[in-house]
């Protein structure tokens, strides 16, 4: 079955394969209850998920143009990313922030990867991880 939603509920409009292989509207009425069993578990239930935390350090300077002046971005960076970011500033004498992430791989990855480029020294690369922002 494949499900397409937009806001609000009402307008749910779902598709249920048929016995010939072809795709039939099927009537919303028939598909709450199928609906209502559906459950969709976010990424903190999986345990694979929560294995091997990302941990890093990067400069304070940094972690403000990333996630933005009293980490207003830092939400939003989450959301994005399917993540838990943990930032503890001042971790050492040399003023780096310790970011702790946990997540699926691939939100550690894409986030990692954006660290990465805009502290290149490269301008391509630090434009390339502006824009994944």
């Amino acid at each position: 079955m494949f499900i397409f939603s937009t806001d609000p509920w009402p307008f749910l409009i779902a598709f249920k394969p048929c016995s010939d292989k072809l795709l039939e509207l099927a009537p919303i009425q028939q598909l709450v209850g199928e609906v209502k069993d559906m459950e969709i578990k976010p990424w903190w239930v999986f345990p694979e998920n929560l294995n091997f935390p990302l941990e890093f350090y990067i400069e304070e300077e940094q972690e403000e143009f990333i996630f933005g002046r009293l980490d207003a971005n830092l939400h939003r960076i989450e959301m994005h990313s399917q993540t838990f970011i943990q930032l503890k500033m001042g971790f050492t004498t040399t003023s780096l922030t310790r970011v702790l992430v946990v997540g699926p791989l691939e939100g550690r990855q894409w986030l990692f990867h954006v660290i990465r480029s805009i502290g290149s020294w490269d301008s391509y690369n630090q434009a390339r991880g502006q824009e994944m922002l």
